[in-house]
C-alpha cells in the first residue's frame, strides 16, 4: 500500500487497523493540515498530527516506510520527526527516510518527474526486506 499526502496519512491510520492481507505500507510525505490559509509551510496543526502517530502506532502492526523531502511545504522534517518519533514511541514500526530538498517544494516528490530516482531506490529496499527479495 502506498499512499502520498493525505494518502499517506491513510496508509498511517490504516496500519492501526487489522489488515492480514497487507504486507507493506507506504508513506511518502504523509499528514494533514499543510497549508494553513493557503500559505506554505504553515501547518495548521502540527502537534494534533503528532498526538495522533502516537495513537495510530499503539495498535499498528506493520513495518512502514516514511519518505519525506527537506523542502516538503506542508510537513516540515521537524513535523515528520515528530511524528515519527510519536508513532514509534508508542509501539510502530517505521523507517523515516528524509530525503534532501526536491524541486521548488519537496512535497511533490512522489508524483513529479525524477522524483522516483530519488524515492525508488528506498522503497524498492523496504520492500526486498518486506517480501524476501533480494
Amino acid at each position: 500500500m502506498v499512499g502520498h499526502s493525505a494518502g499517506g496519512w491513510a496508509a498511517d491510520a490504516y496500519d492501526s487497523e487489522p489488515h492480514p492481507k497487507v504486507v507493506a505500507m507506504v508513506s511518502m510525505a504523509g499528514g494533514r493540515g499543510g497549508h494553513n490559509d493557503n500559505t506554505p509551510n504553515r501547518n495548521c496543526r502540527p502537534d494534533q498530527l503528532e498526538r495522533a502517530a502516537g495513537m495510530y502506532g499503539v495498535t499498528a502492526t506493520t513495518p512502514m516506510l516514511w519518505i519525506y523531502a527537506a523542502n516538503d511545504s506542508f510537513f516540515s522534517p521537524q513535523i515528520a520527526s515528530a511524528m515519527h518519533a510519536a508513532f514509534t514511541g508508542a509501539g510502530g514500526k517505521a523507517e523515516l527516510d528524509q530525503v534532501g530538498a526536491f524541486g521548488t517544494d519537496g512535497h511533490m516528490l512522489f508524483n513529479r518527474s525524477g522524483g522516483s530516482t530519488i524515492w525508488g531506490p528506498l522503497v524498492e529496499r523496504y520492500l526486498a526486506a518486506r517480501l524476501g527479495g533480494s
